[in-house]
């Protein structure tokens, strides 16, 4: 299965620099999110060092865990060089494409595949999702204070967005963590009808998944449905750095009644939705 993607990235409302950075090599099979941390100049420092060191090592053929924590040493280092960058860090979200062996690839060499497998990996808070037809799944846990209450049993999702330590993570790369952080991390498969969905906080602070999953619904490209969350996000005047990347199996592959099928929304429930406007 071909795989390609859409990405952006913008500053909020409140950011004098945007500290969020993206990567995106659709051939390779690697797209990386990170979210810095650790005042204005060094997040966007400790964001940048990740995107640009973390794919190297991946398509060197280093494992992605020796990767992100060769990553993390590197940000500890750079930590000590200035005080300006004294807590420098990042999150991290990777998401990277199977390369499946030549025994499980069909025997016909141009049938496409039905699934596609993907390997996540993260630190932070930066949040992956699968969407398909009927509704947006979350696939990663935030590793956050909040999250901590929540699997406690000692607050809802709904308490979490609005909670005051909504923003301080238990995990990182870099910053005052000098023990190798733990990375979260799951496989998945998804068919070319399934999509996935890479954020940062900056997206789902500002819209519920609900709303995020029907605005994806309006828009027939993966451009199109990356600016318009970000739109949207810009429009509520969304106070942090917004970056989203989405990536599937490209559109103009599927066949007519494939692309109906796979629509995100509920045709009925957004027809209402354009009524009550």
């Amino acid at each position: 299965m071909l795989i390609s993607s859409a990405a952006k990235s913008v500053k909020g409302k409140a950011s004098a620099h945007n500290q969020d950075s993206i990567y995106c090599n659709d051939e390779a099979g690697v797209w990386l999110l990170a979210d810095g941390m650790g005042g204005h100049t060094a997040g966007r420092e400790a964001s940048r060092l990740i995107c640009r060191d973390l794919p190297k090592l991946l398509l060197a053929g280093n494992n992605a865990h020796e990767s992100i924590r060769l990553c993390h040493n590197r940000l500890i280092m750079s930590t000590s060089d200035e005080l300006s960058r004294k807590g420098m860090g990042s999150t991290l979200l990777l998401v990277v494409k199977d390369r499946p062996v030549p025994e499980t690839i069909s025997q016909a060499p141009n049938a496409p595949l039905q699934e596609q497998t993907f390997h996540i990996f993260w630190v932070g808070d930066s949040r992956a999702y699968i969407a398909d037809n009927q509704k947006l799944s979350p696939v990663t846990k935030d590793h956050s204070v909040v999250q901590n209450l929540i699997d406690l049993q000692l607050l809802d999702e709904k308490g979490a967005r609005s909670h005051p330590e909504r923003n301080l993570l238990t995990q990182c790369l870099g910053g005052n963590q000098i023990n190798p952080p733990q990375i979260g991390s799951v496989t998945v498969k998804i068919s070319k009808r399934e999509h996935i969905l890479m954020c940062s906080d900056g997206l789902y602070n500002e819209l519920t998944n609900e709303e995020i999953y029907d605005f994806m619904g309006l828009s027939e490209s993966y451009d199109e449905i990356v600016c318009g969350l970000i739109n949207e996000v810009e429009q509520r005047q969304g106070r942090d750095d917004v970056s989203v990347i989405l990536l599937g199996q490209p559109i103009a592959q599927l066949t007519k009644s494939e692309w109906v099928s796979s629509r995100f929304f509920r045709p009925i429930k957004n027809i209402l939705a354009l009524f009550k406007a």
